[in-house]
């Protein structure tokens, strides 16, 4: 055949094109077959569907828009090719743009909707999906796969009342479901956490429809529920029907194990799964891994965890946690410190569920300094403690006897966030940051002016122009806000700075000769920065355990604290001041009474004398 007789370029020959292909690079490509097109659309049919298979959707657009722009007649199954290969490639906004396109041009059939409504159940947009039904119910277009694809769009959003109410509209609609929609709609249970009513759905199947997928999905929403027992059951039901469980059907079983702490029955899975050759994978594993932990088996939980290269498997992250989890169960925190370096080694990041576990292998066999160096570890990975990672803290402390630290880290918290009133943050960066903020604020009042002028200041836009002109106002003032920041404000900075510098030099001269080092006032004055802050004085002892600790002011004890000049405490009972009594007055001041009552003039003052025979001896 001869390149004039050909119907039109392939889809190779459309694919051998660069990607970076223009529309107009395209639409050339295709003139020379405008002819035969337009007298068989099938061709172009043809090559629209053959770009879809191969997922060229971006390709199969341009070949659309070519053929629009040389005037060849579109229809609704060159459409339905477009919208299917945006479908396979899960690009569910381009194929619902498309689907519009169409209106009041092509009429769309139910290929057309159903390729859409399953772009959309890929990317678990259950609403556009059901919108799309809806159009199709009123068109009276709809069938089993439209509501299949609209049930596994809610299944994947978790909408499991909406799958169910979609399955029973089915038998309204005189739609007989097939196993895919049995299967979407259990697969929506199980994920919802219903395992009853995923068992009836299961139930009214009729004999010989259910698969192997079935069970899957009735098998996972029993172990979502932590049903192990009616799992069991669905397994020998399959062999009753003559279905090879696979490895789906296992893991879900022993996830069901895990969830109902059956370590065991766990474990009695993977040997079955061994005798008929069927190889666990990592979930399968994991699962195990899982039910030991919560069983306190940690010696089965390593061998499980040493037995995965032998499947050719590699531990992950879970694998990892599940094993030191269990280790902390049963307090062997040096096995628990092993399979945290060995998880390092391996090149897997750490979590805050992985310190957790091994801090508390550590907590539980009373090794607290082992657990402070732990958080000290997560701390410099940069991971950010949780509450069990805090709780764990306090218990390590508590067994260590070491209520102080615990004592002091909550009252250091408590008296911070509830005790402190306010707290002032004033510096030039500071304000100026707060003035940047503002910016957006003040463009506000920019915008709202326009809005209200408008048509009353020499202007009047409409709708979206308005629109535009107060968004162009308010980002305007920010740019103008940001640029006075910028350059204007460090003007006049500069100058006032240096003024307040002069001045505070000026009054620093003045009061030159007036100061005294700190160590001069602490030596005099028992009341300190230091000596007032309890739990600077309860750190001081308990935590950097100083030889004399900072002492605690209180008001008459001041003879009980003691010198520590490398700590900051100057002040010794030696300094105080003693007062001299041996001659001083006291003045009574004027009692106003009730009935104008006042002391004798020889009562307002009493005079102390020390008796000189006193001084004497005699």
């Amino acid at each position: 055949m001869t390149r004039a007789s050909r119907p039109g370029p392939s889809g190779p020959e459309l694919l051998a094109l660069q990607h970076t292909a223009t529309e107009e690079e395209v639409q050339q490509a295709l003139l020379p077959f405008a002819a035969q097109w337009r007298t068989n659309p099938r061709h172009g049919t043809a090559v629209l569907s053959q770009l879809a298979r191969q997922r060229e959707a971006q390709r199969a657009w341009q070949v659309l828009k070519a053929m629009e722009q040389i005037h060849l007649e579109l229809n609704v199954f060159h459409c339905s090719a477009v919208v299917s290969a945006f479908e396979k490639v899960s690009q569910w906004q381009a194929a619902l743009g498309m689907l519009h396109s169409m209106a009041g041009r092509i009429l769309p059939n139910s290929f057309t909707y159903n390729s859409a409504i399953s772009a959309c159940e890929k990317c678990a947009e259950w609403e556009h999906a059901l919108s799309l039904l809806q159009l199709m119910v009123r068109q009276d277009l709809c069938d089993v796969i439209s509501y299949n694809s609209s049930i596994s769009a809610c299944e994947k959003a978790a909408r499991w009342v909406e799958s169910l109410l979609l399955f029973q509209d089915m038998a309204k609609m005189a739609l007989v479901p097939d196993v895919i929609s049995f299967n979407a709609a259990m697969s929506s249970c199980e994920k919802g956490g219903r395992w009853q009513e995923a068992l009836l759905l299961w139930s009214q199947m009729p004999s010989g429809m259910a698969n192997v997928r079935t069970f899957n999905a009735a098998i996972s929403a029993c172990a979502t529920s932590a049903q192990p027992d009616v799992s069991f059951l669905l397994l020998q039901q399959m062999s009753a029907m003559v279905l090879t469980p696979d490895v789906i059907s296992y893991s879900a079983a022993v996830h069901a194990c895990e969830k109902g702490w059956r370590w065991k029955d766990a474990l009695h899975l993977l040997n079955i799964m061994v005798s008929r050759s069927t190889a666990p994978n990592l979930i399968t594993l994991n699962s195990a891994i899982a039910a030991c932990d919560k069983a306190g088996e940690w010696q089965q939980a390593l061998r499980l965890l040493k037995d995965l290269p032998a499947w050719a498997l590699q531990a992950d992250l879970i694998s990892f946690n599940s094993a030191i989890s269990a280790c902390s169960t049963g307090s062997a925190w040096s096995v628990a410190l092993s399979l945290l370096e060995g998880c390092a080694r391996c090149g897997k990041v750490h979590n805050a569920i992985t310190f957790n576990s091994a801090m508390t292998a550590c907590q539980r066999s009373a090794m607290t300094t082992v657990t402070l160096h732990l958080s000290k570890w997560m701390k410099k990975a940069s991971i950010e403690p949780n509450r069990v990672t805090w709780a764990v803290l306090a218990e390590a402390l508590a067994s260590d006897g070491g209520w102080a630290e615990a004592y002091i880290y909550a009252l250091d918290h408590w008296r911070v966030l509830r005790v402190v009133p306010a707290s002032t943050f004033a510096s030039m960066q500071i304000d100026w940051w707060c003035q940047v903020l503002l910016a957006p604020c003040c463009g506000l009042l920019a915008a709202c002016l326009i809005f209200k002028g408008n048509c009353h200041l020499g202007f009047c836009l409409s709708h979206q122009h308005l629109l535009l002109a107060c968004l162009a106002a308010w980002l305007l003032h920010i740019v103008l806000h940001l640029l006075l920041l910028i350059f204007v404000v460090p003007l006049g900075d500069s100058e006032a700075g240096h003024r307040i510098h002069v001045r505070i030099e000026t009054e620093a001269k003045s009061l030159a000769p007036h100061l005294r080092q700190y160590q001069q006032v602490a030596a005099m004055e028992p009341c300190s920065w230091f000596s007032a802050n309890p739990i600077h004085c309860l750190r001081s002892k308990h935590v950097h355990r100083h030889g004399v600790p900072c002492s605690f002011f209180t008001p008459g004890q001041e003879s009980t604290m003691e010198v520590n000049e490398s700590i900051g405490c100057y002040f010794s009972s030696k300094n105080i001041k003693v007062e001299d009594a041996s001659d001083f007055e006291i003045r009574l001041p004027h009692v106003p009474g009730r009935w104008d009552f006042a002391f004798p003039s020889a009562l307002t003052s009493l005079t102390f004398f020390q008796s000189v025979k006193a001084d004497h001896g005699t």
